[in-house]
């Protein structure tokens, strides 16, 4: 049993879907940056196939609509020699795969990625200052290690290359907000040189994976040497994972492991308990149990979030807090704009991995 919050994002999200034939065209992408036309003195090259006449047909589709009219010239020297590779869709569709919350956690959560975790804190925790606004350490590391297995899969496709590739096919992030549009911008700009600016097969950049368009935003000085590198330096990927306001997150756990409840929906009252728990934000505390046999705290009844259900009547369950909604926006594969409590599972794996890396008691869970 899951539960789903659906927010107001959710719910214009379907909206959109309703009313798609009346739905104007995507805005325009952004406007190429100021200085960049020093980029433009090479001579407009002739394109040739990238390999994929899909890809091909896309990216003859981005250099002629009417949108991309600005951005033609710098999009055509963008596109210069890039070819299809047919392994970005494949590696794309395999980690999407990944559905179920328990096929996170047996994806994730590995003894050699717990060894290689605590490692890693036992080396940070004692010269790593983590202010209360700011991600726990052990929740970076558990992110980092999921995203980049701690640097040993760094990003290795070009990011054009990956978001063409991506955009042809319609996976994941690659028609949002005009993602290829924003990692040109960082190109042209000059703020990452090109050789630079690789990505995943999520089309997501650097080993923090994040978002071209809120690449500026969120990526870290985690050093304080005055250069930005989430490809390469350890402090400034742990920064970058970390970035954003976790004020109201700091001290709770991730997710609170709970005996699975059983309803008989026969019994008008055990009903009406089974019922509360589809409600959007609405955590019965008090009819769950929890795996370490402690009392809920006052205070814990009060907390809102999402029961998932992973094992069945094997257990345990988990009710996902309000910190593991921002922790599931940092899933790769998911698209742009859903629901982030409508699928729990990278969340939970993140929260069980961080809780094993700081050395705290988590629950066993059926392989």
């Amino acid at each position: 049993m899951k539960v789903v919050f659906r927010g107001a994002l959710a719910a214009g999200a379907l909206l959109v879907t309703a009313s798609a034939a009346a739905t104007p065209p995507l805005p325009m992408p952004p406007m190429p940056p100021e200085n960049a036309k020093a980029f433009l003195t090479t001579p407009d090259p002739k394109l040739t196939s990238t390999g994929d006449p899909k890809v091909d047909a896309y990216r003859d589709r981005l250099l002629t609509d009417y949108t991309s009219a600005p951005w033609r010239p710098y999009l055509s020297r963008l596109f210069a020699g890039v070819r299809a590779d047919p392994k970005i869709v494949e590696r794309f569709d395999r980690l999407a795969s990944i559905r179920a919350p328990k096929d996170y956690v047996r994806h994730y959560v590995t003894p050699e990625r717990i060894r290689r975790g605590r490692q890693l804190y036992r080396q940070l925790k004692t010269t790593t200052k983590v202010k209360p606004t700011e991600m726990p350490l052990e929740l970076r590391i558990a992110l980092w290690g999921m995203l980049a297995d701690y640097g040993a899969r760094p990003p290795q496709y070009d990011a054009i290359q990956a978001l063409l590739v991506l955009g042809a096919y319609e996976r994941g992030i690659a028609a949002s907000d005009f993602q290829l549009h924003h990692a040109a911008r960082l190109v042209l700009a000059g703020t990452v040189p090109r050789t630079r600016l690789k990505a995943y097969e999520t089309g997501r950049l650097s080993q923090a994976q994040l978002l071209p368009d809120h690449f500026e935003e969120w990526s870290r000085d985690g050093n304080g040497d005055k250069r930005i590198d989430p490809w390469t330096n350890r402090a400034d990927i742990l920064a970058s994972i970390g970035a954003g306001d976790w004020s109201q997150y700091r001290g709770i756990p991730v997710y609170v492991a709970v005996r699975p409840a059983r309803f008989d929906p026969s019994d008008r009252m055990q009903a009406r308990m089974a019922r509360t728990l589809a409600q959007p934000v609405n955590v019965p505390t008090g009819i769950l149990q929890r795996w370490d046999g402690r009392p809920w705290k006052d205070s814990e009844r009060s907390w809102s979030g999402t029961y998932v259900e992973p094992y069945g009547d094997k257990g345990p369950a988990f009710l996902m807090l309000f910190p593991a909604w921002p922790t599931n926006s940092r899933n790769p594969a998911r698209p742009r704009y859903f629901d982030e409590t409508s699928d729990m599972g990278f969340a939970l794996a993140a929260g069980l991995l961080a809780d094993a890396i700081a050395g705290r008691p988590v629950p066993s869970v059926p392989k």
